[in-house]
């Protein structure tokens, strides 16, 4: 986590560096600027999660330092200082989605309490966009599995009504129905857990089972089970070519199977031959 400090006074900047515990707090570089231009400048460099500015600033003041910073970081935590109180001082700094304002003279253990919880919203925030991050990537990987589906499996894919096909094809321009998106999506992210059913989707989804059914079949011409096996299997595939370290149990567990036999069964019955056939084959 890195911060920009911006204070013009040199004895100021200088003690407020030297005396809060970064380390302890969070963060782990400090970047000191004494104008809002450097400000400005430092901030394009390093790009801080965290920036705690004076307001009263020659050249650049703080509030027009942030609003130069909030055109190309529009995430980052601003924090003010200032000894003054005016009422348009609160109001440019609510413009400006401020996070928080520590009066002059400072008190370290104040400030040092603000830091944490910017620091805290700043890793929260952080995990929020990474999580959106897994879901786009597994939106993207349930897609690859329907596009497996359809090439590799000639029953499956004979199946699939020419709308769909149009759908996943990159370029069709066709876009894929809204509630078949998102339960892809959520396959994408559950096909793990073993107790995974039609009826916890419908809940998620926030649809009956017969409407669910209905929509998957007319979009997909399959049922909610040929997408699930469909979706473990391709993962599967994947970790034995990735991994020949993993047992076939180990493989079955992560794809959301509790009986191992079962799994290889089904693996058999999908690819047409064993796990370990086709590792061989992967060999």
């Amino acid at each position: 986590m890195q911060i920009l400090l911006v204070e013009n006074e040199k004895l100021t900047l200088d003690g407020i560096y030297r005396t809060l515990p970064w380390s302890e707090l969070g963060v782990s570089q400090v970047h000191r600027a004494m104008n809002g231009v450097q400000g400005v400048q430092i901030a394009k460099e390093i790009m801080p999660e965290i920036i705690i500015t004076d307001i009263k600033m020659p050249r650049l003041d703080g509030i027009g330092m942030a609003r130069c910073i909030r055109e190309f970081l529009p995430q980052s935590t601003i924090i003010f200082m200032s000894a003054y109180t005016e009422k348009e001082l609160f109001i440019n700094a609510i413009e400006v989605l401020a996070f928080g304002w520590l009066e002059k003279p400072l008190n370290i253990a104040d400030m040092a309490e603000m830091i944490r919880r910017a620091v805290r919203f700043q890793k929260k925030r952080i995990q929020q966009e990474e999580n959106l991050d897994q879901l786009r990537g597994d939106y993207e990987d349930s897609l690859s599995v329907i596009k497996s589906v359809c090439h590799d499996n000639a029953v499956f894919a004979n199946s699939i009504p020419a709308k769909l096909r149009r759908q996943i094809e990159p370029d069709s321009g066709e876009q894929m129905n809204p509630l078949i998106r998102r339960l892809c999506s959520y396959v994408a992210e559950s096909y793990t857990d073993p107790d995974i059913c039609l009826q916890s989707m419908a809940d998620k989804l926030g649809v009956s089972v017969p409407h669910l059914c209905a929509v998957i079949k007319q979009e997909l011409g399959c049922t909610f089970v040929t997408l699930l096996t469909s979706t473990r299997i391709e993962n599967a595939k994947r970790l034995i070519a990735k991994s020949a370290n993993l047992r076939v149990r180990d493989i079955a567990e992560m794809v959301g199977y509790r009986d191992a036999n079962y799994f290889i069964k089904v693996f058999k019955k999908r690819t047409g031959v064993s796990p370990a056939d086709y590792r061989e084959d992967m060999e």
